[in-house]
């Protein structure tokens, strides 16, 4: 049940992935994926077109959140959007966030129906699904849903 219900979950996301844009973090979680894949990080050492309050999203490489938070999302990037082309850019980066959140609505099912039984398992998972952070940040923001 739980495996249905993420993958429902999902499903109703991926419809609506492209309705969703960035975050204002972007830039600062491309560039430190970018870097920690090794890959050049574009017009790092060109002094910035507007001045930045420190710390500059190009030179900011190293998040709190651990290498993984900014890796995965740019991997997603260049994948499915500069290789296959298959996702706009935007859709592509929040790709992995989507599948964690979907993951994780399973995953609270679970948990939820082994401690108190399945009646709560699935009110609770519906509450997680639908609450509007939860719901958001899905789209639009790659470290809060998979820190969850």
């Amino acid at each position: 049940m739980a495996i249905v219900i993420s993958i429902v979950y999902f499903l109703i996301h991926l419809l609506i992935i492209n309705d969703y844009g960035l975050s204002w973090d972007y830039h600062f979680h491309l560039y430190g994926g970018l870097h920690h894949l090794g890959l050049p990080v574009p017009n790092a050492s060109d002094p910035p077109p507007v001045p930045f309050t420190p710390p500059a999203p190009r030179l900011t490489v190293e998040d709190p959140f651990g290498p993984i938070m900014s890796i995965v999302p740019v991997i997603s990037q260049k994948l499915f959007f500069e290789k296959l082309n298959l996702l706009p850019f935007d859709s592509a980066y929040n790709l992995p966030s989507v599948i964690y959140g979907s993951l994780g609505i399973g995953l609270l099912f679970l948990f939820l129906s082994q401690a108190v039984g399945t009646k709560v398992a699935i009110i609770g998972s519906i509450f997680l699904a639908l609450l509007p952070n939860y719901f958001g940040y899905l789209h639009t923001n790659m470290k809060d849903i998979p820190m969850a």
